[in-house]
């Protein structure tokens, strides 16, 4: 992609610590959409991405929390990727999320979860941070 070869994620990164909303919002939904690709992925988080995506995941805007967690499930669809999302602390937020009464932020979190999980070195502290409870939780309720 031609914003990544030409140096724009470093920029992309710094934005997401703006404090206008809607720009953090709309970084995110670019973010995300890079993320979709592999060979994206690594550029991402070698861009430092993580430790903003982990903040975009606490924040009150149900619109910024979407694109975070976004962002996140197609970043935890490679197993690669998982040590560097727990790391980045990722996994207590997505579990906050994942009793979201948004239902997209709450689908986005718990696929992202669900990703995290399936990796056995990772599934430890998805239990740890309550993930396993969430998910049986959405299960018991049906939501989503």
């Amino acid at each position: 992609v031609r914003i990544v070869k030409e140096g724009g994620l470093p920029p992309l990164v710094d934005l997401l610590s703006s404090e206008v909303d809607k720009i953090r919002e709309h970084v995110l939904v670019v973010l995300r959409n890079l993320a979709a690709n592999a060979d994206n992925e690594a550029k991402i988080i070698d861009a430092r991405a993580l430790p903003s995506l982990a903040a975009c995941l606490r924040s009150p805007l149900k619109a910024i929390q979407q694109q975070a967690a976004g962002c996140v499930r197609n970043l935890s669809v490679n197993t690669a990727n998982h040590g560097a999302l727990v790391e980045a602390g990722v996994v207590g937020p997505l579990v906050e999320l994942s009793a979201s009464d948004e239902p997209l932020v709450q689908e986005q979190a718990l696929v992202a979860l669900r990703n995290i999980s399936a990796n056995e070195a990772m599934e430890l502290e998805v239990v740890r941070e309550n993930g396993l409870l969430a998910m049986v939780q959405v299960m018991r309720t049906g939501s989503v």
